[in-house]
């Protein structure tokens, strides 16, 4: 029997699972090798903020899927947190490594303090501002709700936007630090997340998404501009850029998968484990580099030349860890193997 439209995988969201985590893998071997600050608003933001429209788009389809809270939260946990847990220990081991950082990281509140946001590894805020917008995906469904989804989203919009207005003429025009709890919330990244999920509901109810009208690279070329201008916009509007990419690629799939190749797929499906360690490893070649005293058009190769390393442990992270994680969410779920959730949330 042939599943209904919203039941379907999606093929093309792996791929593009590879695309964003490629995109902050080449962001991190060029600040490396060229320590160039300005790279971190036109390119390296563009990976997060993919992932992030993904994630909203797969998290909310599957509450769609089956509405059930507990169930709801008991797959978000098993399929996050192990393979997060053991990242954390491992980053954890050292002499410098202080009980309130190793705490604040394993409660998944490190992004709201200075000290801990990035202390185990830089790319683990992210991780916890995740969590605490699933947190907030109760909040954004009631709003939805009682007064539309397009209403909801254009509030959040603002909210987000002038958050990051705010903070951005507070540090780039006038030159105040603001507190990182300010840049770490949640609410700084929700609209970011939103366009997924709105995306996903136009799926469901097989409306077409009023993203689909919308330039994909318009939106990025936006995001670009707004690097040398107010440079806390540049994220949003990549999110959204990759919510256009969804939109547009669920209409069409034909004209999208042909270009999308199986080892993005992979590397999509490796994406979680990937991004969890990768960053770790370039800065171990870092250091063994930095007696050489190498020309960075020498190291930066290097770096590159890492990816077969990082794809192998992701892939065996995600065989050992992840699967038998979503495995045992299942077992308690008290459902088959086979009824994992389809579209590698």
């Amino acid at each position: 029997m042939k599943k209904p439209a919203s039941h379907q995988r999606l093929e093309f969201l792996d791929a593009l699972r590879g695309i964003a985590v490629l995109v902050v893998f080449s962001f991190h071997c060029v600040t490396a090798a060229f320590h160039t600050g300005i790279f971190n608003h036109i390119f390296g933001e563009a990976g997060v903020a993919i992932f992030f429209a993904i994630s909203g788009f797969c998290i909310h389809l599957s509450f769609c899927r089956r509405s059930d809270w507990s169930v709801f939260w008991l797959r978000r946990f098993f399929r996050l947190y192990p393979a997060y847990f053991l990242a954390v220990i491992l980053f954890s081991a050292g002499p410098m490594k202080d009980t309130w950082q190793i705490s604040t990281h394993l409660l998944l509140i490190h992004n709201l303090f200075a000290k801990t946001m990035y202390g185990l590894n830089s790319d683990f805020w992210s991780i916890a501002v995740e969590l605490q917008l699933y947190a907030a995906y109760p909040l954004l469904l009631l709003l939805a709700r009682n007064i539309g989804w397009r209403t909801t989203v254009w509030a959040i919009g603002i909210l987000e936007f002038s958050l990051r207005l705010g903070v951005g003429v507070l540090t780039t025009v006038i030159g105040i630090q603001v507190p990182v709890w300010l840049i770490g919330m949640p609410f700084f990244y929700w609209l970011s997340w939103s366009v997924g999920a709105m995306v996903a509901e136009s799926y469901v109810k097989k409306e077409e998404s009023p993203f689909v009208r919308c330039s994909a690279l318009l939106f990025v070329f936006v995001g670009i501009a707004s690097a040398f201008v107010i440079d806390t916009l540049c994220f949003t509007f990549y999110a959204i850029a990759a919510a256009v990419v969804i939109a547009k690629a669920i209409r069409s799939p034909v004209k999208y998968l042909p270009a999308l190749s199986a080892h993005l797929g992979r590397t999509g499906l490796w994406s979680y484990s990937f991004y969890l360690i990768h960053h770790p490893i370039i800065g171990l070649t870092v250091v063994a580099l930095k007696s050489f005293e190498l020309s960075p058009w020498l190291t930066f190769p290097v770096y590159l030349a890492l990816y077969p390393l990082i794809l192998g442990i992701a892939g065996g992270l995600y065989a050992l860890v992840e699967r038998p994680g979503m495995a045992i969410g299942t077992l308690i779920l008290r459902k088959p193997a086979s009824a994992l959730p389809a579209f590698a949330e």
